[in-house]
C-alpha cells in the first residue's frame, strides 16, 4: 500500500498581498476651512463677527503687547499704547466696512498694503497718535495686536487638541467614519491631506482607537516613519 501525501488542498482562502509603497496610487485630500467646525472651532463667518465687534469684548493689551482676558467679563482699559491700537483698529475695521464686506484675511492684507494709509484712516487715527512716534509706527503695532484677536479666537478652550483626562476617540466622534475610511484607503494608496489651519485637529486624529492599519507622518521628519522608512 502506497501512501500519497496531499501537498496542497485548495480551500479558498487567498492571503493579501501589501502593496509595497513605491507601487501605490496616491488618494489625495484638500481639508477646507469648516473642517474644524464639529469640534468648536469658528467658521468664518462667526471669526469675522468676533473681531468686527471686538470692542465689546472683555478683552486689553498689557505694556508689553500681550493680549490679556478679565477674568469679571468686564472689559477693561490699561491705557497702554497698545490699547490704543486695539481701540483704532475696531474703528479702521468699521471704516472699512463702510465700503467692503469685512472679512478678517482680507482685512488684514488691506492693513499690510497702502490702504491703510488713505487719508480717511490717517484721519480716524489722530486721537490714538499720542503713544506713537507717527502713523506708521500705530500701524505696525496694530497689525501685531490683530494677529493676537485672530490666533486668541482660535487656541481659545484648545478645541483642537487633547487636555488632561481626555479621550480623543470621545472628543473627536463626529470624524470617526471619515477616520476610519482614510484607515481603509490606508490599505492600498498613500493618502495625502492637505490642510488650511487643521494641523492640529489632523495630528491629534491618531490618536483614536480609529486608524489600524498604518501611522501617520507628518511630512517633517523619516524617524519610524512606515512610508518614508520602507
Amino acid at each position: 500500500m502506497i501512501k500519497q501525501r496531499i501537498k496542497y488542498i485548495d480551500l479558498g482562502y487567498t492571503e493579501s498581498v501589501k502593496i509595497p509603497y513605491g507601487e501605490r496610487k496616491h488618494v489625495a485630500f484638500l481639508v477646507g476651512s469648516g473642517f474644524s467646525v464639529p469640534c468648536g472651532m469658528p467658521t468664518g463667518r462667526q471669526l469675522n463677527g468676533y473681531v468686527f465687534n471686538i470692542e465689546n469684548s472683555p478683552i486689553t493689551f498689557d505694556y508689553a503687547g500681550k493680549l490679556a482676558v478679565s477674568r469679571d467679563g468686564i472689559k477693561h482699559t490699561i491705557g497702554s499704547p497698545f490699547d490704543y491700537c486695539l481701540s483704532f483698529c475696531s474703528e479702521a475695521m468699521k471704516e472699512y466696512g463702510k465700503s467692503n464686506e469685512f472679512d478678517y484675511e482680507q482685512f488684514y492684507d488691506f492693513i499690510s498694503g497702502n490702504g491703510i494709509y488713505e487719508v480717511q484712516y490717517q484721519n480716524l487715527a489722530k486721537p490714538y497718535l499720542l503713544m506713537f512716534s507717527d502713523y506708521y509706527q500705530l500701524v505696525f503695532n496694530m497689525k501685531t495686536v490683530y494677529n493676537q484677536l485672530i490666533e486668541y479666537k482660535l487656541k481659545e478652550g484648545r478645541k483642537t487638541e487633547i487636555k488632561d483626562n481626555e479621550f480623543a476617540s470621545e472628543k473627536f466622534w463626529k470624524y470617526e467614519s471619515f477616520v476610519k475610511y482614510l484607515d481603509k484607503l490606508s490599505i492600498n494608496y498613500i493618502v495625502d491631506i492637505f490642510s488650511l489651519n487643521h494641523d492640529l485637529l489632523i495630528e491629534n486624529l491618531p490618536r483614536t482607537s480609529w486608524l489600524q492599519h498604518e501611522g501617520i507622518s507628518d511630512g517633517f521628519h523619516s524617524y519610524r516613519s512606515p512610508y518614508y522608512g520602507e
